[in-house]
């Protein structure tokens, strides 16, 4: 994981072209090198490693490259905040170390920064408080440079699809995500086997209903990928379930009989408080009122109450302990 998070990280030097590449807008690779000083083979690496990256498109013409910055959001984002403060060292705030604990604040994922250790972390957060630039103010929305921000949020959102999309099979339909984890579909079928080499991978929703004793046929397949090696707990796929389609009456349906199967009623408060993550708290509310009501109150994608009791009895589910007082 960190090697992955590191290889989308810019360096010093790839800032500093980027610079140039945004001052010069659409130069050679002769004309760049000549602007920084630095070798044809040189910038030509440099620029490859931009490029890869989403900074800059390069065009041929005849037999001569060009560079422009490139069309992506946070690339844009860059050229205004250069532009906009062109005396600031960006290549040394927006490079490595500093970028790194930049993405962590703005977005609370902790993958980011998790190669540095603390000596590195102190110094790189002391080089942007130097310059006005504190993680502190960014984690707690208050940073006033909203153009550092708006760059750093999507540039993270940028890394995080790149690495999502570049950890998974070629047929996965990718239903939710949030930075390096994601819920994806998966079809199934004649000689349509998931691989296996993939890590990180687990089964979720419907896919893992078979591990706590209730089976669901279908020609989609349902798994949770994370950078992580977390393990999903129950209220992991009552949720996951829902969040593959929020509102589907099937979805709703067996999310209810997997609760009435494997929960105590003790347990619904932390089905609530993990609804929070995925913003399904409304949904579970729902859900909980309805199983506590014995179905008298519903909305209108629950089952009426005798119809669930007897698709839990086709399952050989207890619903008796739900009703009681």
């Amino acid at each position: 994981m960190k090697s992955e998070i590191n290889k989308y990280i810019p360096t010093r030097a790839e800032i500093s072209a980027m610079k140039a590449v945004i001052k010069l807008q659409g130069s050679s690779i002769n004309e760049l090198g000549s602007f920084i000083e630095k070798s044809q083979e040189w910038t030509s690496q440099v620029v490859s490693k931009l490029e890869s990256k989403g900074f800059v498109t390069t065009n041929r013409k005849g037999m001569t490259k060009t560079v422009v910055p490139s069309s992506t959001g946070f690339a844009t984002s860059l050229s205004e905040l250069v532009q906009s403060e062109p005396f600031v060292p960006w290549e040394n705030l927006l490079s490595g170390s500093r970028l790194a604990i930049l993405l962590a604040a703005t977005t609370g994922e902790k993958n980011f920064v998790s190669d540095l250790n603390r000596t590195t972390s102190w110094r790189a957060k002391k080089e942007l408080r130097m310059h006005g630039i504190s993680p502190l103010m960014i984690a707690n929305k208050e940073m006033t440079d909203q153009k550092v921000v708006k760059f750093v949020r999507e540039y993270a959102e940028h890394i995080g699809v790149q690495f999502i999309h570049g950890s998974l099979p070629r047929d996965a339909i990718i239903l939710w995500k949030s930075w390096f984890e994601c819920i994806f579909k998966y079809p199934l079928g004649e000689n349509k086997n998931f691989p296996k080499e993939i890590n990180n991978i687990q089964p979720t929703a419907f896919t893992a209903f078979p591990r706590y004793g209730l089976q669901f046929l279908t020609n989609e397949a349902f798994y949770y990928f994370s950078s992580s090696e977390n393990k999903l707990t129950k209220n992991d796929i009552v949720l996951h379930t829902l969040l593959v389609d929020p509102g589907n009456v099937t979805n709703v349906t067996y999310a209810v009989l997997f609760i009435l199967k494997n929960y105590r009623k003790s347990e619904m408060r932390q089905l609530k408080v993990d609804a929070l993550k995925y913003q399904l708290e409304g949904l579970v509310d729902q859900i909980i009122t309805y199983i506590r009501s014995s179905g008298n109150v519903r909305t209108s994608y629950f089952p009426k109450w005798d119809e669930m009791s007897e698709i839990a009895r086709e399952y050989r589910i207890e619903v008796q302990m739900w009703t009681q007082p």
